[in-house]
């Protein structure tokens, strides 16, 4: 006797329609019943199974990065904030770290948080992530030159021999 098997709902789907076991590969949340029917020549007989499967639980899948001031001139600084999004598209606790890609001596402060004041070294426009575990959000922050100065690096100054 081999039972034929079904899902009722849309809670997974089941490796075999029919034979002596069968697995239920969750996709949905949701409750249902996994049914086995044994089909006999003087009727049928009918077993069932109450399955739920919960969701997921929430983790972070999403940095947002916004910067209260797109455009700053070197010297100055700006505000930058994260927020953190689960699975779902829920908020989620983060505590990122920050870094500004090719700028190794501009600070944050705090160096990390959801809310930070960064303060770039260089005249240039920087890439500002914000990072916990694997997942990283980003802006751009242009930092404009201050007229009439050098930035920095600084430019060396070459000795010229004078020829007599």
């Amino acid at each position: 006797v081999t039972p034929e098997w079904s899902v009722t709902g849309t809670i997974g789907t089941l490796s075999e329609s029919s034979g002596p076991s069968t697995v239920l590969t969750a996709i949905n949340p949701g409750s249902s019943s996994i049914i086995g029917t044994v089909v006999a020549s003087s009727g049928s007989i009918s077993g069932y199974s109450e399955i739920t499967v919960s969701p997921a639980p929430p983790r972070l899948a999403r940095i947002d990065v916004v910067v209260d001031k797109s455009t700053i001139t070197l010297g100055e600084s700006c505000g930058l904030s994260a927020s953190g999004f689960d699975q779902y598209g829920d908020p989620f606790p983060v505590s990122p770290q920050w870094n500004a890609l090719g700028d190794t001596k501009a600070t944050f402060v705090p160096a990390d948080g959801s809310a930070v004041t960064f303060s770039p070294a260089l005249a240039q426009t920087a890439t500002v992530k914000a990072t916990s575990g694997s997942i990283t959000g980003s802006t751009m922050v242009t930092v404009n030159p201050i007229i009439g100065h050098y930035q920095y690096p600084y430019p060396t100054i070459e000795t010229i021999p004078i020829q007599r």
